[in-house]
């Protein structure tokens, strides 16, 4: 099956059953706009067929965010080359994931509960260039907080597929 950047394109039957009604993928160089493209690619499907509809409350939101995540976390991965987007729909659940070509096998950030007195304000974190192992890196984890349905498939010879689906 191929597709074409930006475009909807239908996908067959599985024994009389649809698996896949719909899918929509975009490939491009990472850039700070590639996450705002897969939102509005997912927002023009998702809203436009009414599938939005019959997902329970937040987990649009939920879609869009896991999506965004996956998208920065390519781009951070492979900044100079290309990676592409894809959502799969079906008539229960969304699958969104992103390709690069990376090797690596992301790992989410270790979540470290923490009670409000062990919490000090750093004030140097309002300055320009600051850098710090608290900020920045949560995406996977984020994702994977959103949906116990991630995974991670490598692409031999190279590159790697990271998705999550959602299902209603």
């Amino acid at each position: 099956m191929r597709v074409k950047n930006d475009q909807i394109v239908r996908i067959g039957r599985d024994g009389g059953r649809p698996t896949v009604l719909d899918e929509v993928a975009h490939s491009g160089l990472p850039s700070a706009d590639f996450a705002k493209t897969v939102r509005v690619l997912l927002a023009t499907r998702l809203e436009g067929s009414g599938l939005a509809e019959r997902m329970p409350p937040g987990m649009l939101d939920d879609i869009y965010l896991a999506a965004s995540e996956l998208a920065n976390n390519a781009c951070e991965a492979t900044p100079l080359e290309a990676i592409t987007f894809r959502a799969l729909f079906g008539a229960r659940s969304v699958r969104v994931g992103v390709w690069d070509s990376s090797n690596a096998t992301p790992q989410p950030k270790q979540v470290v509960e923490r009670e409000p007195h062990d919490i000090e304000p750093d004030l140097h974190a309002l300055d320009e260039g600051y850098e710090s192992e608290d900020i920045g890196g949560w995406g996977l984890a984020l994702v994977m907080a959103l949906t116990g349905d991630r995974k991670v498939e490598l692409t031999p010879p190279q590159g790697k597929w990271v998705s999550a689906t959602f299902s209603f």
